[in-house]
């Protein structure tokens, strides 16, 4: 699966194409955590065939971390399978502390599949407002550029005179400072 990735400030644009189409699923682990993040309640819930939503409230560098989301995918999922750790689930959603979902789809008929996803700290409705804002379409290769743009802006804020190896390290840190509190 070759995997590429972009971002707005709210929202995450992945587009995933398929060379092996038998067995395609997208494994959404809400359990799963960087650092010392870990899960205290997590919960999705599939809406339509190609839109969920959900949340992920942790523990880790907030004590009480709140993210709600949604999913949407430009391809219909034809199943959809929730686990609770590894325990399998019945329904169309689930909450526990480390829900899992494994969203089926055909990619003989979709061989790339384009993800959305958009959050907030609010309401799963304001994490759907940010999608329908920042990521109206379904244009991978804007987004990438947009993205490009708002990191160029970002980064050009300081120039440096150095060797490339210098530089690379200058920016890279430069970067850290911004994605994370």
């Amino acid at each position: 699966v070759k995997a590429q990735l972009s971002a707005t400030e709210r929202s995450g644009f992945h587009q995933y194409t398929f060379q092996k189409t038998d067995n395609a699923h997208l494994l959404v682990d809400l359990g799963l955590g960087m650092g010392w993040d870990g899960p205290v309640d997590t919960h999705i819930r599939q809406l339509d065939a190609t839109t969920f939503e959900g949340y992920r409230f942790s523990k880790g560098w907030a004590d009480d971390q709140r993210i709600y989301f949604v999913i949407q995918l430009s391809a219909p999922v034809n199943k959809t399978e929730l686990y609770d750790g590894s325990a399998l689930l019945k329904g169309t959603q689930a909450s526990r502390k480390d829900v899992k979902a494994a969203l089926f789809f055909d990619a003989v008929k979709h061989p790339v599949l384009k993800v959305k996803v958009a959050i907030s700290p609010v309401s799963t409705q304001n994490a759907l407002l940010n999608l329908k804002t920042e990521l109206p379409g379904w244009d991978f290769n804007a987004c990438v550029k947009q993205a490009d743009a708002k990191w160029e802006k970002a980064f050009s804020k300081v120039k440096i005179e150095a060797p490339s190896v210098i530089k690379t390290k200058f920016y890279t840190s430069l970067y850290h400072t911004m994605i994370a509190p």
